[in-house]
């Protein structure tokens, strides 16, 4: 079976994930003309610049609200009414439509520690999970 997506994540910041991304964007593209790019959460609509770069510099045919599904307060205020299957419903929604409108999904995982304590998981990892996406995780190859 051929997959249709594929996750990047990593826990630490400035591990050189939007470099990788690129890569592997760059890759695809020769071979694939219809790429959507998805960032399930984000920390802040008006400042996550992924979004808007990868759609601009690799020419994608998505609108920018199809790019992600929730925000980090969307996902603060859902946990905070202890209804955390809603999180995984609307970003399951979404990564769906992508999934039937395009050729391959490439998913950026979100890199924000006040998140992953308030949820006292990795919540990229449960993500891919729900959307049985592989995944590729980037570490620190310094330390």
């Amino acid at each position: 079976m051929k997959t249709k997506s594929l996750m990047i994540i990593s826990r630490i910041p400035k591990s050189g994930m939007r470099l990788i991304m690129m890569g592997i964007m760059g890759m695809l593209k020769k071979d694939i003309q219809k790429i959507a790019f998805f960032k399930p959460l984000v920390d802040d609509l008006n400042q996550d610049a992924d979004m808007d770069f990868f759609k601009e510099y690799f020419k994608l045919e998505q609108n920018r609200n199809s790019a992600y599904a929730l925000t980090f307060d969307e996902v603060k205020s859902i946990l905070s009414q202890d209804k955390s299957e809603l999180i995984y419903e609307k970003i399951l929604e979404k990564y769906e439509t992508l999934i039937r409108d395009y050729d391959f999904v490439l998913c950026e995982g979100m890199v924000n520690w006040e998140l992953e304590e308030l949820v006292d998981f990795d919540i990229n990892f449960e993500i891919a999970k729900n959307l049985q996406i592989p995944t590729i995780e980037l570490i620190n190859g310094q330390d």
